[in-house]
């Protein structure tokens, strides 16, 4: 029987960012750009990131049980360096890559039909901090309220 990796991103539903208190707010029509930010989540040289947010934690920890996942008993963050313009730190944290845990692994969702099969899909869930938006218009606007 086939297997097949897909990578599937989502948000989750939370009040404040996933490293700092700041609120987390998606979409120009909520806030103007920029004016839910900190030291922390624009990388200002010498801050440090707080402890992931428990509300965002606790939310990823129910996706994975409600698919069935193994859920590890330690999460383990790693920074993955980046050069992209949206990125002020240089880096993300996520428990995505060789040196993190994931939140669950071996979860099942059986249905997906592909090419007309249908085959058994395990997933393994992770949690990502969500980084800056560059909206291009008229102007060049590097949006961190994510």
């Amino acid at each position: 029987m086939p297997k097949i990796g897909l990578e599937i991103h989502g948000y989750l539903d939370s009040k404040e960012k996933l490293f700092c208190d700041c609120k987390a707010v998606h979409g120009l029509k909520i806030a103007k750009p920029n004016t839910n930010i900190c030291p922390i989540c624009t990388g200002m040289p010498g801050s440090k990131p707080m402890l992931p947010n428990s509300s965002a934690v606790a939310k990823a920890l129910q996706i994975a049980l409600i698919l069935g996942c193994k859920i590890n008993p330690a999460l383990i963050f790693q920074r993955k360096h980046y050069d992209w313009p949206d990125l002020p730190k240089g880096y993300q944290n996520t428990i995505s890559g060789s040196h993190a845990s994931p939140i669950g692994t071996d979860g099942k969702f059986l249905g997906i039909g592909i090419l007309g099969l249908k085959c058994p899909v395990y997933l393994k869930l992770l949690l990502n901090q969500d980084e800056g938006q560059l909206l291009l218009n008229n102007l060049c606007i590097l949006k961190l309220d994510q």
